[in-house]
């Protein structure tokens, strides 16, 4: 399945980008890491961080390291906690 654009906002920049220049959908990538797409549209649209379970999944997939594949969360979260 191709990928398709949308307007939603994006919140881990990596796997985002990652998906499109490989033109990965998020109906591909889950079926492949055996994840529900709603799981994966969560990384990439709300910055969840996942499980460390689905983050050696994500790693093993892309063959990039999980704290590369999760920078954004792990900043955004150590932002969050600094500033509160």
């Amino acid at each position: 399945m191709r990928r398709t654009l949308t307007r939603s906002p994006v919140s881990n920049k990596i796997l985002t980008g990652l998906c499109m220049v490989h033109d990965l959908s998020v109906s591909d990538v889950s079926e492949w890491m055996d994840i529900h797409p709603g799981t994966f549209r969560k990384w990439l649209h709300q910055g969840t961080l996942p499980s460390i379970s689905f983050q050696d999944r994500a790693e093993q997939f892309f063959r990039i390291p999980k704290f590369i594949l999760f920078a954004d969360c792990i900043l955004k979260d150590s932002y969050k906690e600094t500033h509160n």
